[in-house]
């Protein structure tokens, strides 16, 4: 079968829904399926009025080399389009639209499957509300969400039936090492999305040194570390799954600090590799984080989330026990079997 996956443009960045599509690419390939994920380069427009062909050169390029934080396999192969055409879909069976914008585009092909893998409200992104709305009820288009909040969301705008997902997290990976964590330590990940409140983290993490001045920090991400940052902040950029699974196990608690998630990937896999969870009450980490298991302030609430980590290192509080019911209900291999289903039928 020859599946293509559209995403929007190649990126350096650690995108938790390019990931996703990344893992189920991987195993539909490993199936014997033909896959191939598509970037759109949208021409090389971009917001800095750079020439626009340089730009399409830098994203080919992004493209070939990446992505740099995961190992997609050798059989996915990865194609950057000037713009998307559908002369480069005739001969596939099925095609699957990864963001609103490219659902528009798939919604105009003429193949045998269309898939529609919703992984965020994209409300106020790249479309009007009713540009939006409409990409919920194509009615070729097979609907797939990854989370209850987001099945809840879309449901208020469509009738149409919804596959619910939800997304699995490699447990091969994202395991608990059972090893020593020192007891003032806190890992986050950095991003500039405004929507990710890497700036309320900062804060809260400032905060708590004051406090606790033993207090270790390691972050991760793919912008450049911040000159202004003290030396006692690590940093790993570019940080591969087996990286990311050692700094969380290395500490004892994994802050978010999300103003709103889809479903916020890296929490979950916080959660399997042992963290205490911190977090905002953001939207799509509420499928797996509830009070039973974690500490949930409310968004942008610096002192709250200050003293929600305080409680676990002064051992107030230790929220995350066993991850079995987790490990059951968010595994990796049952989340590629259950999308290779929808795909195959």
């Amino acid at each position: 079968m020859k599946i293509g996956f559209v995403l929007p443009m190649p990126t350096t960045k650690i995108v938790g829904g390019y990931k996703v599509v990344y893992e189920y690419a991987n195993y539909l390939a490993q199936k014997g399926n033909d896959v191939t994920i598509f970037y759109n380069s949208e021409k090389g427009r971009n917001s800095k009025s750079l020439p626009p062909f340089l730009v399409y050169l830098l994203r080919q390029l992004i493209s070939f080399r990446g992505p740099s934080w995961f190992d997609l396999l050798p059989d996915v192969r990865k194609v950057n389009l000037y713009s998307l055409k559908p002369k480069y879909f005739k001969d596939y069976d099925v095609v699957v639209a990864t963001a609103a914008e490219t659902a528009i585009f798939v919604n105009e092909l003429s193949v045998k499957k269309k898939i529609y893998l919703i992984q965020d409200f994209e409300k106020d992104w790249q479309l009007s509300e009713k540009q939006l709305f409409k990409t919920y009820n194509y009615p070729d288009m097979t609907l797939v969400v990854v989370s209850k909040w987001l099945l809840k969301k879309i449901s208020e705008h469509t009738n149409k039936e919804i596959h619910y997902i939800p997304n699995g997290t490699n447990e091969r990976v994202f395991r608990d090492y059972k090893q020593p964590r020192k007891k003032y330590s806190i890992a986050m990940l950095y991003h500039l999305d405004q929507r990710k409140g890497a700036e309320v983290g900062l804060n809260v993490i400032f905060k708590l040194k004051q406090k606790y001045p033993k207090l270790e920090v390691n972050l991760f991400g793919t912008p450049k570390r911040d000159a202004s940052w003290p030396s006692w902040i690590k940093y790993t950029r570019f940080a591969k799954p087996e990286q990311v699974a050692q700094i969380m196990n290395s500490s004892s608690v994994f802050l978010c600090t999300s103003r709103f998630e889809g479903f916020g990937l890296t929490g979950l896999e916080s959660l399997f590799c042992g963290c205490e969870f911190v977090t905002t009450d953001c939207g799509g980490v509420r499928e797996y984080a509830s009070e039973d298991n974690s500490i949930i302030c409310e968004v942008d609430d610096v002192n709250g989330l200050v003293q929600g980590v305080s409680k676990i290192f002064e051992n107030l509080e230790q929220k995350n026990g066993s991850t079995t019911e987790l490990a059951i209900a968010f595994s990796r291999a049952s989340a590629n079997k259950k999308f290779a289903q929808l795909v195959e039928s």
